[in-house]
Order: structure tokens, then C-alpha cells, then sequence
């Protein structure tokens, strides 16, 4: 499973538009078709789309400020698109009532090579219920003394580590409800790779070991992706072990109420090709 953070982008609206293959992004077929679905949430009143909202960001944000996250985030090739479309809509409703409302724009790119992924970008100015008249006032600094005279505050909740990981939880949980609502047995495991190999090789599960030491579809040099069983090599393996370290131990208090239903352990990532 993947689950990545890019905190830094020099323009919201270039990066909207590379998502949502607008703009110079949409004038290549190819590229074009790539976009499998697309939608938005929790966008303020003022804004009549993305693209508006987006623009506003890169015009009244304050020079350096962090214009927005974007989550690259793998989805479960078993899958149905609306399966897929589901998940993502899970996951932002909890993400929502968890951490608050962030203005998102997401979209699913597959080019048909195996490895549908959703982009997620949010901004960190999370509404606060007020109707304000426009980006102006959207913008503003904040008031922490007079909240009603200020501008829609950001959020600190990405800042914590243990944030990040409950969203990766999260994630994997909501994919696993649609598997598990589509008769799917593959099951997505939010944790590191390194963790799920050596709780592999404690179990004595050189297979399951093996899968996670196969190398990613990019080097494979053309090859098709999985790669039959015997040419996965634990002697390839440049992932550290951690003997001393206990894999559920590990998981945040914040991250209890999130579970990966059903996961089969050891055998979930290779079979959702993480």
C-alpha cells in the first residue's frame, strides 16, 4: 500500500489542473485517458469549482505558505471502479469528521499498466462553518481572539506523525470494507514493508517474505507484473530487519478505532500490488 505525502508544490492550480488533466495536462489523448474518475468535497460557498478555488489558493495565500498536501494513494486493483470511487468517498467522510473539513480535489489515474492510484489534494484551511464573501476573506490571517474577524485558520493536524499514520490506517481500512463488500479475499496492510517482512520471516513464511522482496513493477524491465513465484529471491532483499520490534506495539493510541478488516497477514500487499 502507498501512501504518499507531498507537502510542497509551487502552484495549487498547475497541480489541480496536472490531476484533473485540464489545462496543457488534457491536450494529450493519452494522458487524458488516464483520468478514470474525479470529484471534490468540502469546497467553500464562494468557490464555483475547483479550478476557482484552486486559483484563489496561488493568488491571495501568503508568499511561502504552504499552498496545499496532496496523498498519492494506491488503490486495490480488484476492485470495481465504483468500488474504488467508494472507498475514496469513505475515506474522506471519516478524514472529515476526524481531523475536519479540508477543501479536497481528488481524481483516480490508470493507465491500464495495473496500478490504479488516487491523487488527494487538500488545503489546510479547514471550514469553520461561516459563509464568507469571498477568497478576500477566506484568506485572511486568523483571529484566535476574535475568530469572526479573521480568515478561515489552518490546521496543524498533518504536523503530527501520529496523524499521518492513523490517515494511512484509514486508507487501508477503507479499501478493505470494499473488498470485503465485493467478495474480494486481497487485502490492503497499512503497515511498513519492513515490519510486514519481519513479522514474515518470524512466522517462517519465506513465501510471503519473498513477495515482499520482489521488485517493484518499474524494475522489472518490461516484464510482466506480478513476476511468477520463482523468480522472487529473498537474496535480493535490501529491506532492514527489526527483530526487537513489536508490530502492533507500534501502532499510535490514535489508531485503535481503525481496523484493516480481515487482513491476511503477510499475503495482503503482494496480492493489492503494493
Amino acid at each position: 500500500m502507498r501512501h504518499q505525502l507531498k507537502p510542497k508544490t509551487p502552484s495549487a492550480r498547475a497541480r489541480m489542473s496536472y490531476i484533473l488533466r485540464t489545462d496543457r495536462y488534457g491536450v494529450k489523448a493519452a494522458q487524458v485517458a488516464e483520468l478514470a474518475a474525479a470529484g471534490v468535497a468540502n469546497l467553500p460557498t464562494w468557490a464555483d469549482g475547483p479550478a476557482a478555488f484552486w486559483s484563489a489558493v496561488d493568488g491571495y495565500e501568503r508568499k511561502n505558505a504552504r499552498l496545499c498536501l496532496e496523498l498519492e494513494l494506491n488503490l486495490p486493483r480488484e476492485l470495481s471502479r465504483e468500488g474504488q470511487v467508494a472507498a475514496i468517498a469513505d475515506y474522506i467522510d471519516r478524514l472529515t469528521t476526524e481531523a475536519g473539513a479540508f477543501p479536497i480535489t481528488w481524481a483516480i489515474h490508470d493507465s491500464g499498466d495495473g496500478n490504479p492510484h488516487c491523487h488527494l489534494m487538500l488545503q489546510e484551511r479547514t471550514l469553520d462553518g461561516r459563509e464568507l464573501d469571498g477568497p478576500k476573506a477566506h484568506f485572511k490571517r486568523s483571529n484566535s481572539k476574535s475568530p469572526a474577524a479573521g480568515g478561515v485558520a489552518k490546521s496543524d493536524w498533518w504536523h503530527d506523525r501520529k496523524h499521518v499514520f492513523w490517515s494511512r490506517a484509514l486508507w487501508a481500512d477503507a479499501c478493505n470494507q470494499q473488498l470485503l463488500a465485493e467478495g474480494q479475499v486481497a487485502r490492503f496492510d497499512p503497515r511498513r514493508k519492513s515490519e510486514r517482512l519481519d513479522e514474515a520471516l518470524r512466522a517462517d513464511n519465506l513465501r510471503a517474505a519473498a513477495v515482499l522482496c520482489a521488485p517493484r513493477p518499474s524494475d522489472t524491465r518490461g516484464q510482466r507484473w506480478p513476476l511468477p513465484a520463482e523468480s522472487w529471491r529473498l537474496a535480493g532483499c535490501r529491506l532492514p530487519i527489526c527483530p526487537s520490534r513489536s508490530c502492533r506495539s507500534s501502532v499510535p493510541t490514535i489508531a485503535p478505532g481503525i481496523t484493516t478488516t480481515g487482513c491476511a497477514t503477510g499475503r495482503a500487499a503482494p496480492q493489492t500490488g503494493s
